[in-house]
């Protein structure tokens, strides 16, 4: 056996006297706790109970007071008194509400009471709403026809109608002699230029003309003065200049020829 077994061997009963007093505080907080609980709920339901009996109290005030002022206009209120309508109203109006008890035994009958003075006399009511409208009577005899009037003045002239329809078209007459021709008119300005017609075939060729001028338009061929063998391009109608101190320019220009006997 181990140490602690040998202990447990000889205190075991103070170790189960520990284990019931353990059971028996948990046992007790458990109770307590359901106790408390119930306590709380009784707490609400009693809160409860306290505004109903307020919310009754004044609902039956305010049925009293409604009844009064029906009253005081001379009417019957349509609303029953609340004492009588609800048994054992007062215990439920009283205020924090009494926990009901068992049913007592029942009394004895009361003596009657003295009739009550009479009541005074209400004021008068407010007039009632106007009523709706009857339906119309039905309408009286024809009276008899009066004695004609005096003609009365003549009236203005009234408008013209208006203009009556066409009438219908009358027939053809006879075909008249045509007139004497009239002189003719000026010529018209010429019309807007037609567009251009289609290519025409190609004709056959035509004789070889005469050979064109060379030179340009406003020139001509002409003979140079002094060199009747030449033809040059000269403007038309320009008169000719002196050639000689052309020539003589040229002939400045143009190199000598050397002939063979010449050289010394």
């Amino acid at each position: 056996m181990s140490k602690l077994e040998r202990i447990l061997a000889h205190r075991w009963r103070s170790v189960f006297l520990v284990c019931v007093l353990v059971a028996l505080c948990g046992v007790a907080a458990v109770l307590w706790a359901r106790i408390d609980a119930g306590d709380r709920r009784a707490d609400q339901f009693a809160t409860e109970a306290d505004r109903r009996g307020e919310a009754v109290s004044t609902l039956a005030r305010d049925v009293r007071t409604l009844r009064a002022q029906v009253r005081s206009h001379g009417d019957t209120p349509a609303a029953p008194d609340p004492s009588d309508a609800v048994d054992d109203l007062v215990s439920r109006e009283r205020v924090p509400a009494p926990t009901p008890g068992s049913p007592g035994a029942p009394g004895a009958d009361g003596t009657d009471g003295k009739p009550g003075r009479q009541g005074e006399k209400g004021a008068g009511g407010r007039n009632g709403d106007q009523g709706d409208t009857g339906e119309p009577g039905e309408p009286g005899p024809t009276g008899a026809a009066g004695a004609d009037g005096e003609q009365g003045p003549e009236g203005a002239a009234g408008a013209a109608g208006p203009p009556g329809s066409n009438g219908a078209n009358g027939s053809d007459g006879a075909r008249g002699s045509d007139g004497a021709g009239g002189a003719a008119g000026p010529e018209g300005p010429a019309g807007p230029t037609g567009p251009a017609g289609p290519r025409g075939e190609r004709g056959p060729r035509g004789e070889t003309g005469e050979a064109g001028s060379p030179c340009p338009d406003g020139y001509s061929l002409q003979q140079p003065p002094g060199d009747p063998d030449a033809l040059i391009c000269r403007r038309t109608g320009v008169t000719p200049a002196d050639p000689a101190p052309a020539l003589l320019l040229l002939a400045a220009t143009l190199p000598r020829r050397r002939t063979p006997g010449a050289a010394g």
